[in-house]
C-alpha cells in the first residue's frame, strides 16, 4: 500500500469534483410490460373487434357464419382453377393453336389470381386471413408445385432514447489521512476504473461518469460533510470505500433518497443499512469461507485458529469462523498471536492441527503465515499481496481476482499502471465497472431514471466485473444490505484457478 495520502488528480478532501469516467453494461434496459398493461391490451382489441369491423365487437356467431362463407367460396373457386389449370397445360402439349405454354401458365396465373380475389371477397373484408396468412401457388408450365410459405417478416426491435445527459454523476467516500486508517488505494483504484469505463466501455449509454470524490478522516462529522455535499451534486450512487465514520453518512443520504450502491462494508452500520446495496461481503462473508474451505476442501478435522486483527474482533472470529467450524464436527483450537510461534512447534499444543486460519492484519500477516511452518494456512483478504510462501501451503480470501490473460485482469492492470494495485484495489475497481453496469439497467427506453435498489432487486444473478457474482433480491438475513456471497480462495505460488466459495455456506444454520 503506497504511503502517499494525495487524493488522485481532480479530488481533494473537501470533495471538488474529478471529471471521470462511467460504464456501460450489457445493453440497454427494455421496459417490460405489466401483467397490467398485457391484459388490458387484450381487452382493448376485444372491445375494438380488430382492424376491419368498424370499431364494433364481432359476435362468435357472426364470425363463424363468415368463416363458412369464406370457407365454401375458396373451396368452389379453387377446384374450378385447378380444372384449368390442367386442361389449358394438356392442351399446350396438344394443340397446335398454342404453341407458347407459357399461355397455359399466363392463364394459370389469372385463375389463381381470380380464386384468392373471390375468398377476399367472400371473407367481407373481416380481418380476412388469407390477407394476414397467404399461401402463394407456383405456377410452371407442366402444372402446380406444392405451395410456399410467405416470406418471414423481419424481426421487431426496440428503439431505445439516448440519454439525454451531459454526465452522470456517482459520488465516492474514501477515508485518507486518518488515525484509525488510511485507503489511499481505493481512491486510485475508483479513479482508474471510472477512466476505463469512460474511454473504453464507452460511459453508460454513451454518457460519462463524473466521479465526484469526498475524503473523511473517520469522524463522524467529516463522514456527514460528505453526505452533504452529495446531495448538493446530486449524485445518482454514491459508492463506498473504507469510512469509519459511515454511520453518520447513511441518514443524509437517505434524506434525498440517494442509495449506497457498491464498495466495501467495514462496520455493522453498512452492513445493516436499509438504502444500502453491496455487491461483496467483506469479513462477513469471507471468514466463513475460510472456515468452509478448511473443511470442504483440505478436509480439515482440526483448525488452529490465530486472530490479530482489530476488525475481526475475537467476537467475530467466534461467531463467523469457530462456531461454524464447530458446527460442521470441525474441532477449533484458539491460538492468540502472542503464543502461535510455541503452540504451533512441535510439541505445542496445536502442533497436531490439520490447518491454521489467520486473521492478521498485514503488517503480521507473514509472521504468523511462518508460524505455521509445513500446515496449510489461510489467511483473511488483509493478507492479501503479502509475502507468506515460506512452509507448507498458503491461501488468502479474496472477493476480486485479477487474473493475467483474461478480458477483466488484462483491463485493470492496464488500467491501474504506475498506481498502488495492492489493499483493496482489486475489490474497489470492480465495483465501479459493476456499478456503471447497474447504471445502464437504470434508465428504461425512452431514457427515464429508474429506482436504482428496484432495478438491482431484479431477481438476476449479475457476474461481478473481476470474478464471483451477486442477486440483490436474495440478501443475507444478517446483513440486509449484502448482495454477493462468492468469495475466492486463491493458493499463493501456484498457477491453478481460484475455488469460489460461498461465504454463507457454514451460516445457514445460524
Amino acid at each position: 500500500m503506497t504511503t502517499d495520502s494525495e487524493p488522485p488528480e481532480g479530488a481533494s478532501a473537501e470533495g471538488s469534483p474529478g471529471a471521470l469516467p462511467p460504464a456501460p453494461g450489457p445493453g440497454p434496459a427494455v421496459e417490460p410490460r405489466s401483467r397490467a398493461e398485457w391484459k388490458a391490451t387484450r381487452v382493448r382489441a376485444a372491445e375494438t373487434g380488430g382492424a376491419g369491423t368498424g370499431g364494433r365487437r364481432d359476435s362468435p356467431r357472426n364470425a363463424r357464419r363468415r368463416l363458412g362463407v369464406t370457407t365454401v367460396a375458396s373451396t368452389l373457386v379453387l377446384a374450378v382453377a385447378i380444372v384449368v389449370i390442367v386442361v389449358l397445360a394438356d392442351r399446350a402439349g396438344d394443340d397446335p393453336d398454342i404453341a407458347d405454354p407459357s399461355a397455359a401458365a399466363s392463364a394459370s396465373a389469372s385463375a389463381a389470381a381470380s380464386a384468392s380475389a373471390a375468398a377476399d371477397a367472400a371473407g367481407g373484408g373481416g380481418g380476412g386471413s388469407s390477407a394476414s396468412s397467404p399461401v402463394a401457388a407456383t405456377v410452371t408450365t407442366t402444372g402446380i408445385e406444392a405451395p410456399t410459405p410467405p416470406p418471414t417478416p423481419p424481426p421487431t426491435t426496440t428503439t431505445v432514447a439516448p440519454l439525454r445527459l451531459d454526465a452522470i454523476t456517482v459520488g465516492f467516500v474514501n477515508q485518507h489521512e486518518s488515525e484509525v486508517g488510511s485507503f489511499p488505494e481505493i481512491s486510485e483504484a475508483f479513479a482508474a476504473a471510472a477512466e476505463y469505463v469512460n474511454d473504453e466501455l464507452d460511459g453508460v449509454r454513451g454518457v460519462p461518469v463524473e466521479l465526484q470524490f469526498c475524503l473523511t478522516d473517520g469522524t463522524p462529522d467529516s463522514s456527514r460533510r460528505c453526505g452533504e455535499l452529495m446531495v448538493a451534486v446530486e449524485a445518482r450512487v454514491v459508492l463506498l470505500g473504507v469510512d469509519f465514520g459511515s454511520p453518520a453518512l447513511y441518514p443524509v443520504l437517505a434524506e434525498a433518497d440517494i442509495p449506497v450502491v457498491g464498495g466495501i462494508p467495514r462496520l455493522l452500520q453498512d452492513y445493516g443499512a436499509e438504502e444500502a446495496r453491496f455487491f461483496v461481503g467483506g469479513s462477513l462473508t469471507q471468514l466463513p469461507a475460510l472456515a468452509a474451505y478448511a473443511r470442504g476442501e483440505l478436509e480439515a478435522d482440526t483448525v488452529a485458529v490465530v486472530t490479530a486483527d482489530a476488525l475481526a474482533s475475537d467476537t467475530l472470529a467466534r461467531i463467523l469462523v469457530i462456531d461454524p467450524l464447530e458446527r460442521a464436527g470441525v474441532s477449533v483450537v484458539d491460538v492468540s498471536p502472542a503464543e502461535a510461534r510455541a503452540d504451533l512447534a512441535p510439541g505445542g499444543r496445536a502442533a497436531g492441527v490439520d490447518a491454521v486460519i489467520v486473521l492478521a492484519e498485514p503488517d503480521s500477516c507473514a509472521a504468523l503465515a511462518a508460524a505455521g511452518r509445513s500446515k496449510p494456512v489461510l489467511m483473511s483478504g488483509a493478507c492479501e499481496g503479502v509475502d507468506a510462501t515460506s512452509g507448507g501451503r498458503r491461501f488468502y480470501a479474496s472477493e476480486a481476482v485479477v487474473t493475467a490473460g483474461t478480458e477483466a485482469g488484462d483491463a485493470f492492470a492496464e488500467a491501474m499502471r504506475g498506481r498502488d494495485r495492492g489493499g483493496l484495489a482489486a475489490v474497489a475497481f470492480s465495483a465501479l465497472v459493476d456499478v456503471a453496469d447497474l447504471l445502464s439497467r437504470s434508465y428504461d427506453s425512452r431514457g427515464r431514471p429508474l429506482d436504482v435498489l428496484e432495478v438491482l432487486d431484479d431477481r438476476a444473478e449479475r457476474a461481478r466485473f473481476l470474478g464471483g457474482s451477486y442477486r440483490c433480491d436474495q440478501r443475507l438475513a444478517l446483513a440486509p444490505s449484502v448482495c454477493g456471497s462468492s468469495v475466492a480462495i486463491v493458493e499463493i505460488g501456484v498457477d491453478t484457478p481460484p475455488v469460489w466459495i460461498d461465504g454463507t455456506a457454514l451460516l445457514s444454520d445460524d
